[in-house]
């Protein structure tokens, strides 16, 4: 399965971003059948929605990338259409799309969709649930769609699914009581102890990471992670162009793709 978390981050002003994060494994079965640079997080470069998934592998992964191309060529939403229109098509492309299956397997997912509505002060953040729940011989399929309430007074971890989910929820309450609890960067923290410690056997690989913040659209991050750079679970080699994105190390600071050092001048956020 795999571990998938979102959570918001306040600053005086009130909600300034909303961030998903994942793994990076992809498991038969077992941990012993795996691969560990799937990517599982998508945002869209024209529109303010960022995408990621538990559970089945095969349709959400191929659906979110019909999502992503079909909203940056203009063909999926209609201009200015709010967040809650925006979901509202993407909801009903995914059920539309899997209803297409013949003799296919049949297996749950979940999707996770934030998006934004307005931009600078005017921002709002929302977040959706989507859930497939696949049928048995004594039950029907079903389909749920919740919408999650965004905290306002304070960073939050407002969701965290999958087969890990459960170990990402007690590190951040484990770090609740931490000077730096109920921040941004603990959540993260949370989320990578998880991964590191190993609490879930199905999900691995380097961390993933995209925000969406009060203006522009979604940002997808390079991370630093146990000596070697990731994109969106993607080994990436010394040759490649690594000036092109953000990169962030698992404390959260911002970090020199090419050295993997803390940039001169970033906040550094040391723990105890």
């Amino acid at each position: 399965m795999t571990t998938l978390a979102a959570w918001s981050g306040v600053d005086p002003r009130g909600p300034s971003s909303l961030y998903l994060v994942s793994d990076s494994r992809i498991s038969w079965g077992s941990y012993l059948n795996r691969w560990d640079a799937g990517r599982k997080l998508f945002a869209c470069k024209s529109t303010p929605d960022v995408f990621g998934y538990v559970g089945d592998v095969l349709f959400p992964s191929l659906m979110l990338g019909q999502i992503i191309a079909a909203a940056d060529d203009g063909v999926l939403f209609p201009t200015g259409a709010s967040a809650e229109a925006r979901h509202a098509i993407v909801a009903e492309t995914v059920k539309v799309s899997l209803g297409s299956r013949f003799n296919a397997p049949d297996r749950s997912f979940a999707i996770l969709h934030g998006a934004r509505d307005g931009s600078g002060m005017n921002a709002r953040f929302r977040l959706w649930t989507l859930t497939y729940v696949a049928s048995t011989w004594t039950r029907a399929a079903v389909w749920t769609d919740e919408e999650l309430s965004i905290d306002k007074t304070q960073s939050a971890l407002h969701t965290a699914l999958g087969s890990g989910g459960r170990a990402v929820k007690k590190q951040n309450e484990d770090l609740q009581y931490d000077p730096q609890g109920r921040t941004s960067r603990a959540i993260f923290w949370a989320f990578c102890d998880a991964l590191k410690n190993k609490a879930d056997p199905l999900s691995g690989g380097a961390p993933q990471l995209i925000g969406l913040y009060r203006t522009e659209m979604g940002k997808s991050y390079g991370i630093t992670y146990e000596g070697h750079r990731y994109y969106q679970g993607l080994p990436v080699p010394d040759s490649a162009h690594l000036n092109g994105i953000e990169w962030r190390d698992v404390n959260f600071q911002r970090v020199d793709g090419a050295t993997m050092q803390v940039l001169h001048g970033a906040q550094r956020h040391g723990r105890r």
